[in-house]
């Protein structure tokens, strides 16, 4: 999950890792394999289009909500007038994950924006769903 928020582009993928290494989270031996495979995941449509050049970005931007606490939806991408959020999951699917997009739109929609795409990519399986 992490290592997502160092990516912007495909060309960020080996310093994110680097990163990863340099903390102790991963070892060295697991770089090249990590590489392989983001690059398969990201370089797959639709995620292709999320990783992309030249898109406006924001990962794990708070969200104020009313209440004083805060939601931070993992990849926010403002392109066109058209806003899109990503969530990165892992692990089994779980109906709380469809709830807590439900709630990023409505969020995303009171802050004004109009035509917003939701979606929840389980990593793991590379499946990305429609939320």
């Amino acid at each position: 999950h992490e290592i997502f928020e160092g990516i912007n582009t495909p060309e960020d993928i080996p310093s994110a890792i680097r990163k990863l290494v340099l903390e102790g989270k991963i070892s060295e031996s697991e770089f090249d394999m990590l590489r392989r495979k983001l690059i398969y995941l990201i370089g797959s449509p639709p995620a292709s289009e999320w990783f992309s050049a030249g898109i406006n970005v924001m990962k794990e931007a708070e969200i104020l909500m009313p209440s004083g606490k805060t939601k931070r939806p993992d990849r926010v991408i403002i392109k066109d007038g058209k806003v899109k959020f990503i969530d990165f999951k892992f692990g089994e699917e779980n109906p709380k994950y469809g709830e807590q997009a439900r709630q990023y739109r409505h969020l995303l929609g009171e802050m004004g924006y109009k035509n917003i795409e939701a979606f929840l990519w389980y990593v793991d399986k590379n499946k990305i769903v429609s939320a």
